[in-house]
């Protein structure tokens, strides 16, 4: 009569000593950049107005203290280039996805001298220098893509170019830094300075005007 209470037990140690390690501390993030951008650079225009770019999903702390995890990246903008790309490219609306490996690192702070913070909602407790590199290639669903450039990267592990998003601090030698609160909901805006000279598809000079909406949830 003992035998068959054995597998029982077995699985309840299992789940009590399992316990800990699976509840992990995760965050739930959504991260909005509003933007327009004009580049000239003599011999070639460009414009993007009306750019969103999104990128949403869940964080888990790792052992070592640093935090991973696949998000959802989307674009949305209109361009118009002239002489760039070798071609005249008309206005035209680009949309696309891409999913991203996400990690973050423990930092200090904001980078006060690029972001002014406006809170609307919580106080962050930590912050995280985010960085990103693509786990699949992009999905664009609208737009002429002889007239879009992606950022290749030089890492050969890393095969998929990187959908265009518009802040440069996307890409590898640099990273964009976020607030945690300690539990809850943290909600800002993030006013940045012009960032984007040199960024992803875009080359310098750039005069670009926008700002973040970061939301950031703490079970």
């Amino acid at each position: 009569m003992k035998a068959p209470v054995w597998p029982v037990l077995v699985l309840s140690l299992l789940a009590a000593h399992l316990t800990p390690g699976m509840a992990q501390d995760t965050i739930r993030i959504r991260l909005a950049n509003s933007y327009a951008a004009q580049i000239d650079i003599g011999i070639g225009k460009a414009e993007r107005s009306q750019g969103a770019d999104t990128l949403q999903g869940t964080l888990t702390r790792q052992p070592d203290g640093t935090w991973k995890g696949v998000v959802e990246a989307k674009i949305s903008f209109n361009q118009e280039m002239k002489g760039i790309l070798g071609s005249a490219c008309p206005r035209q609306l680009f949309q696309g996805s891409q999913r991203l490996r996400m990690t973050g690192r423990t930092v200090g702070g904001f980078n006060a001298t690029v972001q002014t913070i406006s809170y609307k909602s919580g106080t962050a407790a930590e912050f995280l220098l985010l960085a990103i590199r693509p786990v699949a290639a992009a999905m664009m669903t609208s737009g002429d893509t002889t007239c879009l450039s992606m950022y290749q990267y030089a890492d050969p592990t890393i095969p998929f170019p990187l959908l265009p998003l518009n802040d440069s601090r996307w890409l590898p030698e640099a990273g964009y830094p976020i607030g945690l609160p300690r539990s809850g909901v943290l909600e800002y805006r993030d006013e940045t300075t012009n960032t984007t000279g040199g960024g992803n598809g875009l080359p310098l000079p750039v005069n670009a005007i926008g700002h973040w909406e970061v939301r950031v949830e703490r079970p």
